[in-house]
């Protein structure tokens, strides 16, 4: 027989060939055949990547068995690498070529093939425009320069205007070894010019909006990203807060809104008082195009009285993030009351797979905003949807289609239906309403059927074809275990309050790992939202030392700046490997932060996420269109006006708002119940759910509950509740009626007590 060995170099056909004769005895045997280095190298075959072929011939020349495509590197692997932004002129000529310059290294002592790519991107929009090329980075690494040329750039759509430039590196697997995001570029002149002081009211009152029109200029042919501050500084002092909003200005310039909502100015300290106002445009490179200081400002305290949450009202701004809520509220048709989950432009190409589709998540995140801000009939519309939906199974589907454009997605997730029935009794908390209760119940009975009997954990779900998932999430057993942990407190049924307990034991036992959170049962993928869940979870069952270790650990894994009109804007990612800032997500880890008393911060990062928000008041869902691979598939983040992200940015704002409230109060509240008994043996678990009540009303209940192990014998039971925890309930300066409740955790070990007072609970 005759062996033949076939080398041919990665991606050509240039293939050399070796063979020996052998004589194979009956029964077979093992065969070496070796190819020496001279022999190598007489044929020319180097340092580089191979494929070998492997073939036997029998004596009259027909293959009797062959093997293809087997690797073979010869001397040490590829190792391509990029380490800084190519350089790149942040500015050219209308007409002009683009060109850039990548500095590529290669620690290896083989050629490694990799691919270059340059997205162009109009600012504010999504639109990208994709550039490859192919390259070699030869051992020790290269300078490679790159040319798109203006044919190339004019045939897709890209003349002059304001981009961002992202540059990503591919190896030979098509794996990102390297990206920058955002970098600035000019195509044609910008000549932006602020020449007159804003219009604004000299007086609004105490919670008004302060509403002010730009008129801009530019000269040039191109648009000018500008960054708009109002510094506004209490007269007499130095201790001025900023506020910024960017602008892109097109050639002939135009008007521009910049508010600044009552929320924002209490959150900054800024009430009743006299003020200056300084404005400042700022262009890409932050070089002051206009200024305009000493402008007068007076904030009256004539103000209404706070109203309860039941109060008809006041009709949202259309340009508010309430505003963006209320117009994604669909108006006609069976699923009349839902909001739809996406804004997009009809003609952009991500249209399909997100226009008119109402997300079952976003829905339940939208209630709990409107409830916040005390707007219960736009709730209440999408809770009468969601329970005609529900229609007694306990289940609501992952997504409905609420248009021509849509499509219905049935599978029951344990997450979004954790987040419906939360909602839920959110209403019946905050508005006294229990037409809701037998659907909360429901929905919690068919999580509970979830379980899974091993670890005690709650699994996925059921599929679209009504097979149950196998798979458990961490972020979905933390939704459940806020969830049944409210509904606990809301129903004094011992049933929930075990389920809450038993699945938190199993959180701490399965899903924790020393100072963060796994994804899931078997995952150790790391994510950002089940990191910011997990701390809020600690927090909630008093566990602030792992709360503040898990919230190092999110800033040292996921903490981004990206650059956002030539301003830097600092979020957090949605996975350790991406670059760009995920706004909802980064919502969420401010709201750990309110828990753990960070108020500062958290103001700081509504301040850069309001660099995400549009003309209609919407958040963004990302900082840029990109599809995350972090998790082994792909997952797409769009940067489109989005009711889940818009939502959590209102519940942030309203809790910092009523944090800052609290805060003034001199003294935490607290009571001490009446004695209780129980009886020996082991310490059961003692729940006392505490709800008050607005005096004069049978509305606004708010309820908080705390949980302890209550020893043998008799005695008091003490609890304080902190500023931070009222402000977290929601409660305004006014007279309430607190109510005192008790149950046993195991059982009847304790008969139900009910215990009322009347207390003035004013804020000092």
């Amino acid at each position: 027989m005759t062996l033949a060995l076939a080398i041919t170099p990665t991606g050509t056909t240039n293939t050399q060939e070796f063979d020996k004769g052998v004589t194979v005895p009956a029964g077979g045997g093992v065969f070496t055949f070796d190819v020496t280095g001279f022999d190598l190298n007489l044929k020319g075959i180097g340092a580089g990547t191979y494929t070998l072929s492997f073939i036997v011939l029998d004596g009259a020349g027909n293959r009797i068995g062959q093997f293809f495509g087997n690797p073979l590197t010869i001397g040490t692997a590829a190792t391509p690498s990029i380490n800084t932004v190519p350089t790149y002129s942040t500015q050219i000529a209308a007409g002009a070529d683009f060109t850039a310059q990548w500095t590529l290294g290669n620690s290896g002592s083989v050629t490694a093939p990799v691919t270059l790519l340059a997205v162009i991107t109009p600012v504010g929009t999504t639109n990208s425009k994709e550039f490859y090329r192919p390259a070699s980075i030869p051992p020790g690494g290269a300078v490679i320069n790159t040319v798109i040329t203006i044919s190339e750039l004019l045939a897709a759509g890209i003349s002059t205007g304001q981009f961002t430039v992202t540059f990503v590196v591919f190896d030979a697997n098509d794996q990102r070894i390297g990206q920058f995001f955002g970098n600035p570029l000019t195509i044609g002149t910008a000549s932006p010019t602020f020449s007159s002081v804003p219009a604004y009211s000299s007086t609004i009152g105490v919670g008004e909006t302060l509403h002010t029109e730009w008129t801009l200029g530019n000269t040039g042919n191109a648009t000018a990203p500008l960054e708009l501050v109002i510094a506004i500084t209490p007269a007499g002092t130095t201790n001025t807060r900023e506020f910024s909003k960017g602008v892109s200005v097109p050639a002939g310039g135009g008007l521009f809104v910049f508010d600044v909502s009552g929320t924002q100015l209490s959150a900054a300290g800024i009430g009743a008082g006299n003020y200056t106002l300084a404005f400042i445009a700022l262009d890409g490179a932050g070089n002051r195009v206009g200024q305009f200081f000493g402008s007068p400002l007076t904030i009256s305290t004539v103000q209404a009285a706070p109203s309860s949450i039941t109060s008809a009202p006041v009709a949202p701004s259309s340009t508010s993030p309430e505003g963006f809520l209320t117009a994604q509220q669909i108006t006609s048709g069976d699923l009349s009351g839902l909001v739809d989950s996406w804004s997009v432009p009809a003609q952009d190409p991500l249209a399909g797979q997100l226009l008119d589709r109402a997300f079952a998540y976003d829905q339940a995140i939208a209630v709990l905003a409107l409830l916040s801000v005390g707007n219960v009939e736009q709730a209440l519309k999408i809770l009468q949807a969601l329970a005609a939906l529900e229609a007694g199974t306990g289940h609501l589907g992952f997504v409905y289609r609420t248009g021509s454009s849509g499509a219905d997605f049935p599978a029951v997730f344990t997450g979004s239906n954790a987040w419906v029935g939360d909602a839920f009794v959110t209403y019946e908390l905050a508005t006294g309403d229990s037409q809701f209760r037998s659907v909360a119940e429901r929905i919690a009975d068919a999580l509970l059927s979830f379980k899974d009997p091993a670890s005690g954990l709650l699994r996925g779900g059921i599929d679209a074809d009504g097979s149950p998932y196998r798979w458990v999430s961490t972020e979905h057993n933390l939704d459940a275990y806020f969830f049944l942990d409210k509904l606990a407190a809301l129903t004094g049924d011992d049933r929930y309050r075990q389920a809450a307990d038993q699945l938190s034991e199993a959180i701490d036992a399965h899903l924790w790992a020393g100072d963060h959170f796994r994804q899931g049962l078997g995952d150790d993928l790391i994510a950002l939202d089940v990191q910011a869940l997990g701390g809020i979870y600690l927090v909630s069952i008093g566990d602030s030392t792992r709360a503040e270790t898990v919230r190092t650990f999110i800033e040292n894994n996921f903490k981004r700046t990206v650059r956002v009109k030539g301003a830097s804007v600092a979020g957090y990612a949605p996975y350790r490997s991406d670059s760009f800032i995920w706004v909802e997500g980064s919502f969420l880890v401010g709201l750990l932060d309110l828990r753990l008393g960070k108020a500062e911060a958290v103001q700081d990062l509504i301040e850069a996420m309001e660099h995400f928000r549009d003309h209609s008041g919407a958040f963004r869902y990302s900082s840029e269109t990109h599809k995350s691979r972090a998790s082994g598939s792909e997952v797409l983040f769009p940067s489109f006006g989005h009711i889940a992200a818009t939502a959590w940015s209102i519940l942030l704002q309203r809790q910092l708002s009523l944090s800052s409230l609290a805060a003034a109060a001199q003294e935490p509240a607290s009571a001490s119940t009446p004695f209780l008994e129980a009886t020996a043996g082991p310490a059961p678990s003692l729940t006392l759910p505490t709800l008050f009540t607005p005096a004069g009303s049978t509305f606004g209940h708010q309820r908080l509950s705390r949980s302890s192990r209550f020893p043998s014998g008799k005695g008091p039971f003490d609890f304080r509740l902190t500023a931070g925890e009222m402000s977290l309930l929601n409660l305004l300066p006014g007279l309430y009626n607190i109510s005192f409740l008790s149950s046993g955790g195991f059982g009847s070990l304790i008969p139900d007590g009910f215990f009322k007072a009347l207390m003035e609970f004013l804020f000092e």
